[in-house]
C-alpha cells in the first residue's frame, strides 16, 4: 500500500477549513484510512480527512493506512484583514 496525492506542508489561515483527498495504491486497496492532529488546539481532523484551523501555531497531521503512514506539517497563521 502506498499513500500518495498529499502535500509535505500546508498553511491554513484560522478558521479556515482543508479536506485531504489521499489516494492508496494499488487501486484495489480496501485499508481504511485515518486521520490523527499531533495538536488539536491548533489543527483538528475528522475522520472524513476535512481539517480545520483553531489558532495560530504549528501541528502534524498523520495520515495512516495499514501500516504505511504519511505525515503532512500543518501551519496556521492568523487571518489576514481583506
Amino acid at each position: 500500500t502506498a499513500i500518495k496525492g498529499l502535500p509535505k506542508t500546508l498553511e491554513l489561515q484560522v478558521g479556515e477549513e482543508n479536506t485531504l483527498k489521499p489516494s492508496l495504491s494499488p487501486i484495489t486497496c480496501v485499508q481504511k484510512k485515518t486521520y490523527k492532529s499531533s495538536n488539536t488546539k491548533v489543527v483538528t481532523v475528522t475522520s472524513k480527512g476535512v481539517l480545520k484551523a483553531k489558532k495560530v501555531g504549528t501541528a502534524k497531521i498523520t495520515v495512516q493506512a495499514g501500516k504505511k503512514k504519511y505525515v503532512i506539517q500543518v501551519t496556521v497563521k492568523a487571518k489576514t484583514a481583506e
